[in-house]
């Protein structure tokens, strides 16, 4: 997107300008795979070599962009690299490790993290842009769908829009100048279609990381578990009468677990199966049945992944999720952050 902008700004090739944009959307998807793998499969637990090949994932990508972008490949790679292994320490630190970063809290981690990814660059010698576009990508779309199943595709299509308005005032004013003014009557509608066509491109590259996220378990706002808690006939009550439980508004799950741990910058959480103390029996069925009252299967339009069994209170589970073991799902709620049970 930046490419974009600088185009509109200082000038430039409009082919290049869109070419920039598609490479930031593509990073962009990229970097959200790699987080939603390493939350199923839990890299980043596995000790040093689990923690380097996460790593290395997004130092790959970092570099591939970058190059991409014109900007080189190492100045990227180090970027990448630097936040995907620093971005959760810095969150936590920012946050207090209490997850759920607000929108203030997202902009100090990822300054942070940008400024260190450019600063180790700029200290080896290598591109300090591509460095720093690669680790506000890595720490930006890491998280971006975490409070909100379709956040990437509204952040994204924003950013879009924007940057297809800059694409366009930039032609726009090229024609002007080509034309001696007579292409000033046609500017605002150029402007509109361009922002339009921004937005259609960066929301269905967002759209496609949010697919990808909910089918390696789908992030709920909370307000989805007070609007699932009444029933079609509108008790409130899960299948089948029985009472709904409250979302837990603290973490639930064994974290003992050799998984268990913080992910996507602290705006997830995963852990083992739920704990004794919270009613937890190591049987996924029954713990199911605890935390949700009662589900019913997946229905299309429901904000889990096909296959899922879905609660009234938002909670779901997985019978067969990503890496091939079950799991609960449990949306956020207050500073507890969306927390995913492995069995």
């Amino acid at each position: 997107m930046s490419a974009t902008l600088n185009t509109a700004a200082y000038g430039g090739s409009f082919g290049q300008a869109l070419e920039m944009s598609a490479v930031s959307n593509v990073a962009a998807v990229g970097a959200g795979a790699i987080g939603q793998f390493n939350l199923d499969h839990g890299l980043t637990k596995d000790g040093l070599p689990g923690q380097l090949a996460y790593v290395g994932m997004h130092s790959a990508l970092g570099c591939a962009a970058s190059a991409a972008e014109g900007t080189g490949c190492a100045g990227g790679a180090i970027g990448g690299a630097i936040s995907a292994a620093t971005a959760n320490e810095i969150a936590t630190a920012v946050t207090g490790g209490q997850g759920n970063p607000s929108s203030a809290q997202l902009a100090m981690i990822t300054t942070a993290t940008t400024l260190l990814g450019g600063g180790i660059a700029a200290a080896l010698g290598q591109d300090v842009a591509g460095a720093m576009n690669a680790a506000e990508n890595e720490t930006l779309n890491n998280t971006c769908g975490s409070e909100n199943p379709n956040g990437c595709g509204a952040k994204l299509a924003a950013a879009g829009a924007i940057a297809g308005g800059a694409v366009g005032v930039a032609g726009s004013l090229g024609l002007d100048a080509a034309t001696g003014g007579l292409n000033v009557v046609a500017t605002p509608a150029e402007v509109a279609g361009t922002s339009a066509l921004g937005g259609a491109i960066g929301g269905a590259f967002g759209s496609a990381l949010d697919w990808w996220s909910a089918h390696g378990g789908a992030s709920f706002n909370s307000s989805d578990s007070e609007a699932g808690s009444t029933a079609a006939d509108g008790s409130n009550g899960a299948q089948g009468g029985t009472s709904v439980p409250p979302v837990p508004d603290g973490l639930v799950g064994d974290q003992s677990d050799p998984r268990a741990g913080p992910n996507k910058g602290g705006k997830r959480h995963t852990s083992g199966p739920l704990t004794p103390e919270n009613g937890g029996t190591g049987d996924y069925e029954r713990d199911l049945e605890t935390l949700t009252g009662g589900t019913r299967p997946w229905q299309p339009g429901d904000k889990a992944p096909p296959g899922s069994q879905v609660g009234q209170n938002g909670i779901f589970g997985r019978p067969q999720n990503s890496s091939g073991g079950k799991s609960i799902d449990i949306p956020p709620n207050g500073n507890k952050p969306h927390e995913t049970l492995h069995y």
